[in-house]
């Protein structure tokens, strides 16, 4: 079985009295800190950290609905302690990418430690017992073509981007934000993934496909299962969950990829426009593009009429899309 919760958190103290060091210590730190407010990287001018504590982790691995059968991945992991509470308390496989590399350090001396420990304690009492997922965490920009398989491969997704870091607060000036080229990850999931993030990416991704079918009802165009490729609910984690905000309540948006008609299982949207022909006929536009550089992001046009899908790609703008008092994504509107 794998540990409990509680069996986590020892596991994890005990490697910082091996590694005579607090986590708070290691966070509070220059290696850890430096890139908040700047870094050197053609892919994002910094890398604010913060830490999603256990036991609000331990919140959205609920909301992931995580099996042993899942592959976790966590996109900017930090010190690692996400993607191994989730290898260690759910047995599955669990994988992370972070960008800064003296994070990265830290997380696989954490790694090798609580492992070490394992092991230790199975060979003295002699039981096999414990089902541990493997670990990968790999250092690197997510944006980079070599880890695209890696990253859409998997099947529960965590992005911590709270506080729109991931927005125009560390978009290099002309290029799309991370968020954008998150969004276009998502989409290049498999149906059935689930994506936990921290602030909304709906603004990128356009209307869900229940809004879009709303939508298209009121201009008289038929429902369709093409419509669009994913569903978005908010859900209260409540407070004390995150490192940087004890006292506030912290929420999430869960978006999940829809099965659509293309058996591929790739992402499409239906154009809205109701003089566009593939609109009347349910002629769905692939969501996803590879750009020049490699990179992937979402079309924003209908690619029969050219009518631009109401979704935005570059940094300096703020969140077009309102939440509705349920969480769901609502219609557009400018600001």
């Amino acid at each position: 079985k794998p540990f409990t919760l509680d069996g986590f958190e020892q596991l994890w103290r005990n490697a910082e009295v091996d590694m005579n060091i607090s986590t708070e210590s290691i966070e509070s730190g220059q290696l850890v800190r430096e890139s908040n407010n700047s870094m050197l990287s053609t892919d994002q001018t910094r890398a604010q950290y913060g830490r999603i504590l256990s036991r609000g982790l331990e919140k959205i691995i609920q909301v992931l609905k995580l099996a042993p059968s899942d592959i976790f991945l966590d996109i900017g992991h930090g010190i690692g302690n996400a993607p191994l509470q989730v290898a260690f308390t759910i047995g599955c496989q669990s994988r992370g990418i972070e960008i800064v590399e003296e994070r990265c350090v830290i997380s696989h001396q954490f790694k090798d430690n609580l492992e070490r420990q394992v092991e230790q304690t199975l060979l003295m009492e002699k039981k096999w017992t414990r089902h541990i997922g493997s670990t990968e965490l790999r250092h690197g920009s997510f944006l980079d073509p070599k880890h695209h398989n890696f990253l859409i491969s998997a099947n529960k997704i965590l992005v911590n981007n709270a506080n729109d870091i991931f927005g125009s607060r560390s978009s290099l000036e002309g290029k799309p934000t991370l968020d954008a080229y998150i969004a276009a990850l998502f989409a290049s999931s498999e149906p059935g993934t689930i994506m936990v993030t921290l602030y909304p990416i709906t603004g990128y991704l356009g209307r869900s496909i229940e809004k879009e079918n709303e939508h298209r009802k009121k201009r008289n165009l038929q429902e369709s299962l093409d419509a669009s490729f994913f569903t978005c609910e908010q859900v209260n984690l409540g407070t004390g969950v995150v490192s940087w905000s004890h006292g506030k309540e912290i929420n999430v948006w869960v978006y999940s990829r829809v099965h659509q008609s293309d058996e591929s299982g790739d992402a499409y949207f239906l154009c809205d426009n109701i003089h566009c022909d593939a609109a009347q006929n349910n002629v769905a536009t692939a969501a996803v593009y590879q750009c020049d550089d490699g990179t992937f992001l979402l079309h924003d046009h209908c690619a029969f009429c050219g009518v631009k899908r109401q979704v935005m790609t570059r940094g300096g703008k703020k969140q077009l899309v309102l939440l509705d008092e349920n969480g769901s994504d609502g219609d557009e509107v400018d600001k």
